[in-house]
């Protein structure tokens, strides 16, 4: 071959390793692109924060006992378990009626019962994590904290579980039946006992740190299942006692901060709201005129009077609107403009409780149920039904087996409802 033809050849054969070097670096660059991309895509999703989750890990959901959970919340509700927790049947000496209102965090769901008994349930699969047996009734919300989980009893302890396995890590005997839910600061719990008297304890240890009594002796008192509640910073803490006072104390000293009489007299077998909500400096309560008063939390003066209708239960749903329910009417009030902007009716009245999820305000009521229409097989069942916050329109309904006299409670997507009778019920929201 002629040497010029010989180097047009080279230069040839050149040209194509030249080529074939560029197009597998370029490929290589490609494929390291998309896998960096893909990895990149992949951190970007593992690192993403998950959808708020807020746990319900008390009575009426927080410290303010707010009853408000702001997690979305879809429609319809599926049924996803239910679990019998009722007492023995065959000499039944506890009350049909269940009190305890379930918590719901950290993927599991704490109840007690009349039965005596207070279990640890899966939240998704209602599978029991453990249980411990208290001997009497717990009628009480229990409590949930990072690492306990306390509850009251009939028997008059303040057992404090670790919420991991149930074993009792500490135990206060007060000298009546706890029968309202625990109040948990950082450092600190506290309870109401039915003698009219609030126990400040050490959350770790059960120490006793101080009480603060009314001193009220009478022959008969109220049987009364109010709750204390708290400000943000739980510098104060507020409590309705049995004499009908609402009183302001201390959370560190337990003295007195302020006395305000809010109830001449009730009847403490009443379905009114008897435990106060503390939100944006005021504290809400009923008085016994079934009228909403907003008083200073600060100075116990008096703010504002919300009596659109007689207020058997409310829900405060932000800093301008107050949901509202009376025996068979729920109304949604603009606490700025005075204005009603919605206003329902209950339709299976009489109305049992409220609590608020997502952009719903679910009430529970009791209803009489005669099927066919037979007044002689008549019975009194519950009822759950959904009402659009906005438009005050019902959403959803569901016919509950037995009566309710527990409020209910909402988190992870999960609404626990626990029946007079023992049955304990949880829906799935979408």
């Amino acid at each position: 071959m002629p040497l010029t033809s010989l180097k047009k050849y080279q230069q040839s054969i050149d040209k194509k390793t030249q080529a074939l070097k560029r197009f597998f670096i370029s490929g290589t660059v490609r494929l390291f692109f998309l896998l960096s991309c893909a990895a990149i895509f992949a951190s970007g999703c593992a690192s993403a924060k998950p959808e708020q989750v807020r746990p319900w890990n008390t009575f009426l959901q927080n410290a303010g006992r707010l009853n408000y959970n702001e997690e979305p919340l879809a429609l319809p509700l599926k049924s996803s378990w239910s679990k019998d927790v009722s007492p023995f049947k065959l000499y039944n000496k506890f009350p049909k009626e269940q009190l305890s209102t379930p918590a719901i965090s950290g993927g599991m769901l704490y109840t007690g019962s009349t039965n005596g008994k207070f279990y640890a349930l899966n939240a998704e699969t209602g599978w029991a994590e453990w249980r411990y047996i208290a001997q009497y009734p717990l009628e009480g919300a229990p409590t949930v904290t990072d690492g306990f989980v306390c509850f009251g009893a009939g028997d008059g302890v303040l057992r404090c579980l670790d919420r991991k396995n149930g074993k009792e890590a500490w135990r206060y005997q007060a000298r009546s039946e706890i029968i309202s839910s625990p109040l948990a600061s950082p450092e600190r719990v506290y309870v109401y006992s039915s003698d009219d008297r609030i126990h400040a304890l050490d959350l770790k240890t059960g120490e006793k740190l101080w009480i603060y009594s009314r001193g009220v002796y009478q022959t008969i008192t109220p049987r009364l299942s109010a709750s204390p509640a708290a400000s943000d910073d739980f510098q104060k803490i507020y409590q309705l006692f049995s004499d009908g006072n609402l009183v302001c104390l201390s959370a560190v000293t337990g003295k007195p901060v302020w006395i305000k009489k809010v109830l001449r007299s009730f009847d403490a077998t009443d379905r009114f709201r008897r435990t106060p909500a503390v939100f944006d400096g005021s504290v809400y309560v009923i008085d016994d005129t079934n009228t909403i008063l907003a008083l200073n939390a600060d100075t116990g003066e008096l703010k504002n009077i919300y009596n659109v209708i007689k207020a058997n239960d409310f829900v405060i749903v932000n800093k301008r609107q107050i949901a509202i329910a009376g025996v068979d009417r729920a109304v949604l009030f603009d606490m700025l403009t005075g204005a009603i902007l919605w206003n329902t009716e209950i339709k299976h009245s009489p109305l049992s409780s409220l609590f608020a999820a997502g952009d719903y305000l679910f009430v529970l009521s009791n209803y009489e149920h005669a099927p066919l229409g037979i007044d002689f097989l008549s019975s009194i069942k519950g009822y759950v039904e959904a009402i659009k916050l906005k438009t005050g329109e019902v959403a959803w309904g569901y016919r509950f087996g037995t009566t309710l006299s527990a409020n209910a409670s909402y988190s992870e997507r999960h609404i626990a409802l626990l029946g007079d009778g023992g049955k304990l019920k949880v829906f799935r929201a979408r």
